[in-house]
This record gives structure tokens, C-alpha cells and sequence, in this order.
């Protein structure tokens, strides 16, 4: 059996650890940092069945209540080793403003849409991650978490003042897997300014980890004097894939009306791909 252990909420939930707010403590979680799970976990769906619930929303100018929102449950299956997809539920209200945004809509390429979706959540070699470029930043431990019921440490990051206007990176919160220091969620702030356009983006995304049932032990037990074995079996983490993700993206056209839209997506009902006959 395979399982998913994630929390109920798509947010983690936070332990009542004291934070540290060294630089160097921050720092030293950094030098032993590692990406591979991280980047590899939107990868890693290829390998399984699973349901996603999907919501789009067109924000509200300055704050205001939504406009338009869709939603979507969708379940990602295999038949005959191709993969498909499945909308088992779809509502809606409103009716989403484009505007000058044009090719923005939905195209329903739902299967595409998530294989890519690692593609636009972290650079290659990010800024505020580069040895040279840590003069230019400010960086501190924010406490505790627990992802997917695993304990992991928070790294915030920001720009320092002398140098915010040169990076895009305006906030960034790294989520880091106590046991294996590898990168399990990430919730990064990004602004860009231009003549020709001002975009405020924001997204946030975690993951969790998979087990299957490892094997049986066998436990030798002597209570009242007699032998007996006891079997216990082991829960073995085999990969880590997505738990959410949420993308905010506000754009700003001189002249011309203000953009904002979210879309948000959970993942559960992980099961192990099964080969095909």
C-alpha cells in the first residue's frame, strides 16, 4: 500500500519551537542544503495516480472580492500506459475579464499544465542561493514546521535595502526537511518594474512525502517468561511529490486596467502507478 502523509491543510502547520534569528544559523542550514528532491518532485507524478483540486480566481482591483472564480477536481490516471485525465467535478461563478491579457485563458491542457508546473517555481541558480551574491541579503531561522508530518526548518530571506532594487526576489521562505536537508516548500515574493509594465507575483509550494510498507521485522518478546515474535513492519519513504501549490500574479499597465488572478491546486489519492500487462 502507498500512502501520502500530508497535512489537512495545504498550509504546514507550525510547531511551538523557539526561532533564531542568526544569520549565521540561517546560513549554516543553507551550506547543507539540498535541491534534488525539490526540483524533481513534479517529475516524480509520472509515477503515480492522483487527484487534484484545482481553483482559479480573478481578483479584485485594489483588494476588492473576487470576480470570477473556477473549480476543478481532476483525477490523473493511467489506461493502457498513457496517462488521463478525468474531471470528475467542475463549478464556477462570475465571468473572468481578460481584458488586454488576451491569451491568458485556460486552454484545458490539464495534463500538460502539470508536468510543467515545476518549470516556473524555482531558477536554475537563484540569487539569494549563491554564496557570492549573500552580502546582498538578509537571512534568518523563523522556527519550525511540520511538512507532510515531518519536521522542517524555516529560512526567511530579503533583500537588503542597499540592494532590494536590484533584485526581483523581494521575500522568500525556504522550508527545509530536518532528516535529509533537502528543500520541501517554498513560498517566494517577486516583483519586476518596467515603462511598459509593473508585475507583483507570489507563490508558494509544498510537498510531501510517499510511503509504501517496507518489510516485516521479526521481534523476539519475553513478557511472563515466554518467547514469542512479533512482527512489526516498516513505513518506507519513497519519493516526495507535490502537497499544494498556490501562484498570484497582479500586472499593472500604465493607462490601462489591473490584472490579478490566483490559481491554487492540492494534491491527494496518491497511488503507486501500476505497470501495464
Amino acid at each position: 500500500m502507498l500512502l501520502a502523509a500530508g497535512c489537512a491543510s495545504d498550509q504546514p502547520q507550525d510547531a511551538r519551537a523557539p526561532a533564531s534569528d542568526t544569520r549565521q544559523a540561517a546560513l549554516t542550514v543553507l551550506d547543507s542544503l539540498r535541491q534534488d528532491v525539490f526540483r524533481g518532485a513534479f517529475g516524480n507524478l509520472k509515477s503515480y495516480t492522483f487527484t487534484r483540486r484545482l481553483r482559479t480566481v480573478q481578483l479584485g482591483v485594489d483588494g476588492g472580492a473576487p470576480s470570477a472564480r473556477r473549480s476543478r477536481v481532476i483525477r490523473y490516471g493511467y489506461r493502457g500506459g498513457e496517462r488521463t485525465v478525468q474531471v470528475e467535478r467542475a463549478d464556477s461563478s462570475g465571468a473572468f475579464d481578460l481584458g488586454w491579457l488576451g491569451n491568458f485563458a485556460d486552454r484545458g491542457d490539464l495534463r500538460a499544465d502539470v508536468e510543467n508546473m515545476g518549470r516556473q517555481i524555482i531558477d536554475e541558480e537563484p540569487p539569494y542561493l549563491a554564496r557570492r551574491s549573500r552580502e546582498s541579503f538578509r537571512y534568518r531561522l523563523a522556527g519550525d514546521t511540520l511538512l507532510g508530518g515531518r519536521s522542517a526548518r524555516i529560512v526567511a530571506i530579503e533583500p537588503r535595502p542597499s540592494a532590494a532594487g536590484e533584485q526581483a526576489v523581494k521575500r522568500a521562505r525556504l522550508y527545509v526537511d530536518r532528516a535529509t536537508d533537502q528543500l520541501v516548500g517554498v513560498r517566494l515574493k517577486r516583483q519586476s518594474r518596467s515603462l511598459l509594465l509593473d508585475e507583483t507575483s507570489r507563490l508558494r509550494v509544498f510537498l510531501q512525502p510517499t510511503y509504501i510498507d517496507g518489510p516485516l521485522h521479526k521481534t523476539k518478546s519475553t513478557p511472563n517468561g515466554r518467547l514469542h515474535m512479533n512482527r512489526a513492519q516498516q513505513r518506507v519513504n519513497t519519493a516526495w511529490v507535490p502537497a499544494s501549490t498556490r501562484f498570484t500574479t497582479r500586472l499593472d499597465v500604465p493607462v490601462l486596467d489591473e490584472r490579478a488572478f490566483r490559481t491554487s491546486s492540492s494534491f491527494t489519492n496518491y497511488a503507486a502507478r501500476r505497470s501495464s500487462p
